[in-house]
């Protein structure tokens, strides 16, 4: 289709990159070079370039981690060539950080004030004595050239009073410093977690502070029984034992009783073999070494020997002025006796 005199045309051999000519008149001389400028190719090799191709100045190129610096992001082919520079991208870089107030920085390497940071950096953070960090310890450069996260900022440590459920505080406070400590108190049946009081710290409460409810297991009574037998037990809560035979309770109780506490069962309850007190002989008498130290000599042991003599008027079984006698499994053996004498008339 034949153009009108003066018509313009455009360029197709790149999209978005043609240039407008201005044909000539018919019967020009530059017919020709006209036509030639029209068949322009790009220099080898040939990008597909458009107005886009490397992106707005100042972003992110295609490139990952590259961001344009370049004014002009495009190049456009004109008669004479190729218009301006060749862009210019570098490794994308985010902006210097400042200390927070009452911290400083941790940067890796040397660090200077109002530094720039490449992709792939780390920036860590500090807080002063009696301060704790609010945010994220450390940062990191993006490859779009932002940091991934605020500057942190450093509070002062303190903790709340905290609740305590069973329990009450001690002189309580509307604030707790770092280091400064709280007592409280459980209520009946219940007792502390680790310990009575604790420490306010970066972290919070240091032990946690809880009480939690007395409870003891069922008892394993070796050689003996309970009751009530129950699959657990709350303070204050009493059993019976009943030892076997040969066997009795351990400590000195004459209800043979125990008690859950906050420290476990009071007494413990245990059956042992029953050990050999102190002779009561009526009539009779131990040495005088027995005698005075019994309180350090009973009960015995399985298999300590001791003798014993009656009194006047008296006589063991075996009619000795001094009769062994043995602790046993079963107790003394045998069993101390003085009988009275049998009055001998001498005709």
């Amino acid at each position: 289709m034949k153009k009108a005199q003066g018509a313009e045309t455009r360029s197709s051999a790149w999209p978005g990159t043609a240039r407008r000519k201005k044909l000539p008149k018919k019967g020009s001389g530059h017919r020709l070079l006209a036509h030639r400028a029209a068949r322009l190719r790009p220099p080898s090799p040939a990008p597909r370039a458009t107005r886009n191709e490397f992106g707005p100045p100042g972003t992110r190129s295609r490139f990952p981690n590259y961001q344009m610096l370049s004014q002009r992001n495009f190049r456009e082919c004109q008669a004479d060539g190729w218009s301006n520079e060749l862009p210019h991208c570098e490794v994308s870089k985010c902006l210097p950080v400042n200390a927070p107030e009452n911290g400083k920085i941790l940067a890796a390497g040397v660090y200077e004030a109002n530094q720039e940071f490449s992709f792939g950096q780390v920036v860590q953070f500090e807080c002063n004595k009696d301060y704790k960090l609010s945010g994220s310890k450390e940062i990191h450069c993006s490859a779009d050239g932002n940091w991934n996260a605020a500057v942190p900022t450093c509070i002062v440590i303190t903790c709340e009073p905290p609740g305590i459920n069973n329990g009450n505080l001690m002189t309580p406070m509307k604030v707790y410093r770092e280091n400064e400590r709280l007592q409280f108190i459980c209520n009946a049946g219940y007792t502390f977690g680790e310990r009575s009081d604790a420490e306010c710290t970066e972290y919070g409460w240091r032990p946690e502070p809880f009480c939690k409810e007395i409870r003891c297991d069922p008892p394993i009574v070796t050689n003996g029984i309970y009751d009530p037998a129950q699959e657990v037990f709350r303070e204050l809560e009493v059993i019976r034992v009943h030892c076997n035979q040969g066997f009795h309770f351990e400590t000195d109780n004459r209800e043979k009783t125990a008690e859950c506490t906050k420290n476990g069962w009071l007494p413990i309850p245990r059956c042992i073999l029953r050990p050999c007190d102190y002779p009561n002989i009526e009539n009779g008498a131990l040495t005088d070494y027995y005698e005075r130290y019994k309180e350090r000599t009973f009960p015995a042991q399985l298999g300590l020997s001791i003798y014993y003599r009656c009194l006047d008027g008296y006589v063991s079984e075996k009619e000795e002025d001094w009769t062994q006698i043995s602790c046993t499994r079963g107790g003394w053996f045998p069993a101390p006796k003085c009988l009275r004498a049998e009055s001998t008339i001498k005709e």
